[in-house]
């Protein structure tokens, strides 16, 4: 599992366990959805996709339906508010 951090620079995904950073995603006009049953595929069945304005996407995935839904939300609302 990765835990999540935005600062004004972008979405920063973190280890979840060190917290140590593995990168930097700028969500200015990304786009982040969840993928429909039963997900990425029946091993990994609660993944969203990120996607980027240059064409690069990103697959999540989460433990829960709620928290794909939860971590897709969020990327859209910074993605929304960094977009002009």
């Amino acid at each position: 599992m990765f835990a999540w951090s935005y600062g004004l620079n972008g979405l920063t995904v973190l280890l979840q366990a060190n917290a140590q950073s593995v990168g930097t995603v700028a969500l200015a006009h990304s786009l982040a959805s969840a993928l429909p049953p039963p997900g990425y595929n029946r091993q990994r069945p609660h993944c969203f996709v990120l996607t980027l304005t240059s064409g690069a996407v990103y697959f999540f995935q989460a433990g829960t339906e709620e928290l794909v839904n939860e971590w897709g939300s969020t990327c859209n609302y910074w993605a929304a508010r960094q977009s002009k």
